[in-house]
C-alpha cells in the first residue's frame, strides 16, 4: 500500500508510511517501486512525529476550552436568572401583591397555559384594577389597560429614605430608554400625571390611583411630593419649610425646591413657576394647579416651628380625615376617641425586608413607654398582615403598617402569597387546606427557617383565644371555619 488510509488508525498513508501512527505498510514490491529521493528516512519519521504531537496538542486545547465553556454555563446561567428574576419579594414584584389564586398566572407551565390563556388572565386582572380604579406596579397599554386621564401615584416601594419611584411612557412594551416618550422620570412620595398619548405606561415602586374613585390621603404638611390644589390643599398662599429629614441623609441637599404646574401632561408638562430656597418662602397657588415640593413641606401654622410634635388641633383634624376614610396611617391613637373600638386589618408598610414584620402595642397612657405596655410576647410583633380587636381603653401604637376597617376597605390579603393573619370568610373560605413552607425564609436566619400556624376564634389584642396551633410539616392539613382567624408564620396555603 503506497497511499490511502491506515488500517490501524485511519490516518493518511503516504509512500506506504502512516503519517499519524508511523506504521510501515509497504510490501517488498512497493519498496522496489519507490524512487530514491535522497531524503533520509529517519528525518521523514521525525517530521511525522512532530506533526502528530501538534495534532495531539490541538486536541487537548480544544477539550480544555470546551470544558471551560460548559462550566461557565452552569455557573453563569443561575447568576443571570437571579439577577433578572430577583427574590419573589423584591420591589420588581410589587404588582404581585394584587394576585389571588383565582386569577394569578404564576405556577402554570407553558405547556399548561397557552399564550391566549395568559392574555385572558392579564385582561381579567386589568379589568379588576380598572373596576377599583387603582393599578399596582407594572406596564400598561394606555387606552386599553388604563383609560386616558389624570392619575395620582403614591410611593409603595422599598424604604430607602428618599422614597423615590420612576414612572415613564414608552412607545412599546419593551420600555427601553431609546423608546421613552417622557423625560421627567423620577418622583418622590407622590406625583400626578396626565396621560393623553398612546403608549405603554411603566409604573414602578408605586400605586396608580384614579382620583375620582379613590380618596387617597396626600398630605403636603407631612411629606414632599406633588399636590393638586382643590383636592389636597385649598387655593391660597403658603409658607414652605425645609424637610429636615433630608438633611440627615445628605447635607449637600439642605435646601428645598418647588414647581407650580398648570398641566402635568407626562410628555409635555406646563410649568408656571419654580424656585429654590434654604429658608422659608411663600408660594401662591390657584384652583386646578399642581404644586410639586422637593425636600420641603408646607409649614403648618398650627405647629410651633421649634417642635415637630403636632398640636391637639392638628392631630384632631388629621384623625377626623382618617376616621372619614376609615383607614389610619402608623401612629398612636386613643381607642374610643381617635379610633373607634372594633376589629381592624393591619397591613405591613414599613422598612423593606423579606419577613415584613411590624410591631403593635396597647399602652395605658400616650407616652408609650415599655413599662406602660399592656400586651406582651408574640402579640407585639406581627408579620405582613394582622387582625386585631380593640375593645380595651388605652393608646394603640402601630408602626410600619396601615390600619384598615376591613368592612369598608377592599384590601387584598392573600394567604397563598405571604404569611400573616387571615379572616376565614373574607380572605379565604372555610374548609381544609394544605400548608407549604414559604421559600422566602430559606435565605434568612436559619433559626427562623421553620413554619408554624395558629387558629384563633378571637383576635383580641390583649387576650386572643387560640383554638389550635402547631409547627409546620410537609403535607400538613388544617381545617378552618367561618369567622376564625388563621395565623401563618414562614408558611402559606399551598396553591
Amino acid at each position: 500500500m503506497i497511499r490511502g488510509k491506515c488500517p490501524h488508525c485511519g490516518g493518511e498513508v503516504k509512500d506506504g508510511i502512516c503519517l499519524y501512527c508511523d506504521s510501515d505498510l509497504r510490501d517488498e514490491k512497493d519498496k522496489e517501486k519507490l524512487p530514491v529521493t535522497g531524503i533520509d528516512e529517519s528525518f521523514d519519521r521525525e517530521a511525522t512525529e512532530k506533526r502528530r504531537k501538534k495534532q495531539k496538542a490541538a486536541a487537548v486545547i480544544a477539550s480544555v476550552c470546551f470544558g471551560v465553556f460548559i462550566l461557565g454555563v452552569f455557573i453563569f446561567n443561575p447568576l443571570m436568572k437571579l439577577f433578572f428574576n430577583g427574590n419573589k419579594y423584591n420591589s420588581a414584584n410589587i404588582a404581585a401583591r394584587a394576585k389571588s389564586s383565582v386569577y394569578d398566572t404564576a405556577g402554570y407551565s407553558s405547556a399548561e397555559m397557552s399564550e391566549n390563556d395568559i392574555t385572558e388572565e392579564i385582561a381579567d386582572k386589568n379589568e379588576l384594577y380598572g373596576k377599583k380604579g387603582r393599578w399596582p406596579s407594572g406596564t400598561y397599554k394606555m387606552g386599553t389597560d388604563i383609560p386616558f386621564g389624570t392619575y395620582l401615584l403614591m410611593y409603595d416601594g422599598p424604604s430607602a429614605g428618599y422614597s423615590d419611584f420612576p414612572v415613564g411612557l414608552y412607545e412599546d412594551a419593551q420600555t427601553s430608554d431609546d423608546r421613552k416618550l417622557s423625560t421627567d422620570t423620577w418622583s418622590r412620595f407622590s406625583r400626578y400625571i396626565t396621560v393623553n398619548d398612546e403608549g405603554y405606561l411603566d409604573v414602578s415602586w408605586s400605586m396608580l390611583y384614579d382620583i375620582q374613585k379613590n380618596d387617597v390621603v396626600n398630605d403636603p404638611y407631612d411629606h414632599c411630593g406633588m399636590f393638586l390644589v382643590g383636592r389636597d390643599i385649598g387655593a391660597g398662599t403658603y409658607e414652605l419649610t425645609f424637610d429636615s429629614r433630608f438633611d440627615k441623609l445628605d447635607s449637600s441637599h439642605s435646601y428645598g425646591s418647588y414647581t407650580i404646574y398648570s398641566d402635568v401632561d407626562i410628555v409635555a408638562p406646563v410649568v408656571r413657576e419654580q424656585g429654590k430656597f434654604s429658608e422659608g418662602v411663600t408660594v401662591t397657588v390657584s384652583e386646578g394647579e399642581f404644586l410639586k415640593l422637593d425636600e420641603c413641606l408646607i409649614r403648618d401654622s398650627a405647629k410651633p416651628v421649634e417642635t415637630a410634635a403636632p398640636t391637639e388641633k392638628a392631630t384632631s383634624d388629621k384623625n377626623a380625615v382618617y376616621a372619614r376614610k376609615e383607614r389610619w396611617e402608623a401612629g398612636i391613637y386613643k381607642v374610643g376617641e381617635d379610633i373607634p373600638k372594633g376589629t381592624y386589618l393591619l397591613m405591613f408598610k414599613g422598612a423593606s425586608g423579606v419577613r415584613g414584620s411590624f410591631p403593635i402595642s396597647l399602652y395605658s397612657d400616650e407616652n408609650a413607654s415599655d413599662d406602660k405596655r399592656l400586651n406582651s410576647g408574640d402579640s407585639v410583633w406581627s408579620e405582613y398582615s394582622r387582625y386585631v380587636t380593640l375593645d380595651d381603653e388605652g393608646y394603640f401604637n402601630a408602626s410600619w403598617c396601615t390600619i384598615y376597617d376591613p368592612e369598608k376597605n377592599d384590601i387584598i390579603n392573600d394567604p397563598h402569597y405571604h404569611s400573616g393573619m387571615f379572616l376565614v370568610g373574607r380572605d379565604i373560605e372555610s374548609g381544609t387546606y394544605e400548608l407549604a413552607f414559604d421559600n422566602a425564609y430559606e435565605d434568612t436566619d436559619s433559626s427562623h427557617a421553620y413554619g408554624r400556624y395558629a387558629i384563633y376564634t378571637d383576635a383580641d389584642l390583649l387576650n386572643p383565644v387560640i383554638r389550635e396551633q402547631g409547627k409546620y410539616e410537609e403535607g400538613l392539613m388544617i381545617t378552618v371555619n367561618e369567622g376564625e382567624y388563621l395565623s401563618l408564620h414562614a408558611c402559606v396555603i399551598k396553591q
